[in-house]
């Protein structure tokens, strides 16, 4: 079992283990989740496939599972104990799943640029 999940924060360990386990699959069967953002399903599908082309697999279950609305909120730096000043609580499913840590954009609006400038209509 490769299971996709970008926001893993709250779900536990291996969630795809966990999925495997809870549909009834043999507790021998291995089962591992996959985190490439946005790629992170498809990806799944193609470490399955390419696990059966070189025969570590005979029948892999492979897809994608997140629940945006589980994201949980964050307060960075409290583990040790807040000692003076403000912290500020973050949304886990901007933060790890719908921000761009490299270009400081929201992929909601990385899409919406990139439809612009290849005139992609919805």
């Amino acid at each position: 079992v490769i299971m996709g999940q970008v926001l893993t924060g709250g779900a536990g360990q291996n969630p795809a283990r966990q999925a495997a386990l809870k549909a009834g699959l043999p507790v021998g069967v291995p089962a591992m989740t996959v985190n490439k953002v946005c790629g992170a399903g498809q990806k799944s599908i193609h470490l399955a496939a390419q696990a059966i082309r070189c025969g570590d697999a005979d029948c892999v279950i492979a897809g994608g599972q997140d629940s945006m609305t589980s994201a949980p909120h964050v307060i960075h730096g409290v583990r040790a104990g807040i000692r003076m000043g403000d912290r500020t609580v973050k949304d886990s499913m901007i933060t790890d799943g719908l921000w761009d840590a490299f270009h400081q954009v929201h992929m909601g609006v990385t899409a919406e640029a990139l439809a612009q400038r290849y005139q992609i209509t919805r």
